[in-house]
């Protein structure tokens, strides 16, 4: 399964201040083209791009986008930089807030 090469960021730190200021935004009201680039961003920020050669690039998108259809991955907007972001549930979850729930 290539989705199993997605893994979470190990250096993206999140403090409840950044969950405050962040909504989840379901990834299927972005527009096709603006969600391939908030994944590019994600791949390239996670530094998949580099070290994975394993995979192209289309690849990796579809991969990202899988692990966001089977919501391992969120897609979220920050309030303060006005930016989007793809974090895991699990990173979600780790605050216990309420308002986070994502269906299962």
């Amino acid at each position: 399964d290539p989705s199993a090469s997605i893994k979470p960021p190990s250096s993206f730190l999140l403090t409840k201040s950044y969950y405050s200021a962040t909504m989840i935004i379901p990834f299927e009201q972005l527009q096709p083209e603006t969600l391939t680039q908030v994944i590019e961003a994600y791949i390239m920020q996670q530094g998949m791009d580099q070290f994975d050669t394993q995979y192209s690039l289309d690849s990796k998108v579809a991969q990202v986008r899988l692990q966001l259809e089977k919501k391992r991955l969120v897609l979220v907007f920050d309030a303060i930089t006005e930016s989007c972001n793809i974090i895991t549930k699990e990173q979600l979850r780790q605050y216990n807030d309420p308002h986070r729930e994502i269906d299962e």
